[in-house]
């Protein structure tokens, strides 16, 4: 190609360049765009920094209180670690009621029954099952300790599992004879999602009053009554002291409290996908709610502990199971709603915090049915309090998902142009050398474009103020990063420290990406609000293979 025709094609892209400039840099309304899409994402470091703060104060009393023993164990292997905590408990729950080094004692524990719902199983749900089973709990006496597994019939592809963890572990606790685990069969559900079926057959079996029989032959005692009722969800990793701390800390509170919660932090998988790292993300901003504040009005539905006579069936004292099973879909976001109406606090500790691990790839469709439960949740109600709470949130969440990714678009195009003139300026630069300054000039109206580009004549107030725009946008999204990463370590450290013997030092953190993460979060922020619109204008949600359909907020079919 000779050097006037490369010449003219640098020429046209010059024009081009300079009308985006004058479209992009120097509007008025995209630095409006990015000013404003500092607040959301200067909020979001804040926060993220608070939060990471007070999860740090965890650490510290980790530290002080010793809640995780300091034995010089080795690290197990996920295929040990079961058998290894089993082999200690039995020492570990005899010394956990006279040194378990929490600040506050309390004389005996009260029994709990845990709930649990099941639908299949996924990689890393046998290894959470085992780890709820060999909670180290301070527990004497007969049946302290129930693990009820629930699930629709004997055809689930769980059962087989469970049913195999069930009786190891009434055999293991036979002589202990201060745990056992049973499955219940709920049958399928009609107005309800499948899990809130699920959790209302699990806690009318757990406040029934009597511990089931076991294989083992061990007898019902009629004295031994469920205090509390945890519902789990298959995804918890639970650290060994995690049931024992939050009951500890609900008795002290001596009624005041009435629910407590957790929240998982998801972990990705070394090689996670663009859309692992979405799904990661979509939690992000939610654990901030469940960090600020000790006393919350958030409930997670993967971890719900409710004191027993607040949620037995034949009473429903605080109408939880009533809002459930009239066409309830999302059992934590009903919960808090009556809270909220009722005036109740939800106990929700920095030491409830669990890790969750992500599958490492989601396909596109996957990945937006996963988008779609998360955000049908928010079109489901049990009353207009409900309702009213759930699309402002739903609106919010939007709004605050373009404002932060409209700005980011604006500013990469911003970032590709102010490239493109500088490789187009250098490029005619060159030639102009090479074919003598004086001709090129006089020819080409770009290199006269990038003459001016080097004096003041260019550089109006308004093209300045798109680029500041862009700069102090971009600032701030660094803040927010480093907000994130700072919270994020902190929370692995929390996660490590109340697993000591699972999880060695600075496993968790290394296995982010943070590239991706970003990407993923900007991907999911952009797909966010048409998901939202899509999935309010439909009636119906795919969940596990079972379809709701829903009407005025509650499922009215479920089609299995």
């Amino acid at each position: 190609m000779k050097i006037p025709e490369l010449l003219a094609i640098l020429d046209h892209l010059g024009q081009t360049l300079l009308h985006w400039d004058k479209a992009v840099c120097q509007s008025k309304w995209i630095s409006y765009v990015e000013f404003h899409g500092m607040v959301p994402g200067f909020l979001l470091g804040t926060l993220w920094f608070l939060s990471g703060r007070i999860r740090s104060k965890e650490i510290q009393r980790i530290s002080n209180n010793k809640i995780c023993r300091k034995e010089k164990m080795p690290l197990l292997s996920p295929s040990s670690q079961q058998e290894e905590r089993r082999r200690s408990l039995r020492s570990h729950i005899n010394q956990a009621n006279n040194d378990d080094g929490l600040t506050t004692k309390i004389s005996s524990y009260p029994s709990v029954a845990i709930v649990l719902p099941t639908r299949g199983y996924r990689p890393n749900s046998i290894q959470n099952w085992q780890a709820i089973v060999s909670l180290d709990y301070p527990s004497n006496g007969n049946c302290k300790l129930e693990f009820i597994f629930v699930m629709e019939d004997k055809h689930d592809p769980a059962h087989t599992v469970i049913q195999k963890l069930v009786k190891s572990t009434n055999n293991f606790y036979t002589s202990l004879n201060n745990r056992s685990a049973r499955i219940v069969y709920s049958g399928l559900a009609s107005y309800s999602s499948q899990k809130i079926h699920n959790l209302i057959a699990g806690i009318s079996a757990a406040t029934s009053g009597n511990c089931s029989k076991t294989k083992t032959k061990r007898t019902a005692d009629p004295q031994v009554v469920h205090k509390y009722i945890l519902c789990l969800d298959d995804d918890v990793y639970l650290h060994p002291t995690a049931l024992s701390s939050i009951i500890r800390d609900m008795e002290a509170s001596h009624g005041g409290l009435r629910i407590a919660t957790g929240y998982p932090f998801d972990i990705p998988s070394e090689h996670a996908g663009i859309l692992s790292y979405a799904a990661l993300a979509y939690h992000l901003p939610l654990v901030i709610g469940f960090s600020l504040n000790e006393r919350t009005h958030f409930v997670w539905g993967g971890c719900m502990l409710f004191r027993a006579q607040d949620v037995r069936p034949e009473d429903d004292i605080l109408g939880f199971l009533s809002g459930w099973a009239n066409g309830g879909y999302s059992d934590d976001l009903t919960v808090a709603a009556r809270c909220t109406e009722l005036g109740l606090q939800v106990f929700c500790p920095s030491y409830a915090i669990f890790p969750q691990y992500l599958d490492a790839e989601y396909s596109p469709v996957r990945y937006w049915n996963y988008l779609r439960r998360q955000l049908v949740v928010l079109d489901t109600y049990a009353s207009d309090h409900n309702r009213r709470t759930n699309h402002v949130m739903a609106v919010l969440h939007c709004y605050f998902s373009w404002a932060f990714v409209v700005p980011v678009l604006s500013c990469l195009l911003k970032v590709g142009i102010w490239v493109g003139t500088q490789v187009i300026s250098a490029a005619i630069t060159l030639l102009a050398v090479i074919v003598g300054g004086d001709a090129a000039d006089g020819q080409h109206q770009v290199f006269e474009y990038y003459e001016k580009m080097n004096t003041a004549d260019i550089s109006t107030t308004s093209s300045l103020s798109g680029y500041i725009s862009a700069i102090c946008f971009i600032a701030c999204s660094l803040y927010a990063a480093i907000a994130l990463r700072w919270m994020t370590s902190v929370v692995c450290t929390v996660m490590e420290k109340l697993n000591p013997r699972t999880l060695p030092p600075n496993s968790l953190l290394k296995r982010f990406h943070w590239g991706k993460l970003w990407v993923g979060f900007i991907v999911g922020n952009a797909v966010l609000p048409v998901c939202m619109v899509y999935t309010f204008m439909t009636r119906h949600i795919t969940w596990a293979g079972v379809t709701y359909r829903r009407q005025s907020g509650k499922i009215i079919a479920v089609e299995h």
